[in-house]
């Protein structure tokens, strides 16, 4: 799970310049990729599914 949301997909976004590592992508197109869903409430949707789920919240992110 680490290799998925860790350390190693932080470091594939990047790109190593001469002046150090960078994000691949600008600042304004990341905010706006974790703006809507950051604020959007999906418990109507995920309240419909009928199956048993796991559910993980963060809590120190």
């Amino acid at each position: 799970m680490r290799a998925l949301f860790g350390r190693e997909a932080w470091l594939k976004g990047q790109e190593c310049r001469e002046n150090g590592r960078h994000l691949k992508t600008d600042r304004d197109t990341m905010l706006a990729a974790v703006s809507e869903p950051a604020t959007r409430n999906y418990w109507s949707q995920w309240s419909s599914i009928t199956c048993p789920t796991l559910v993980l919240r963060e809590t120190e992110a």
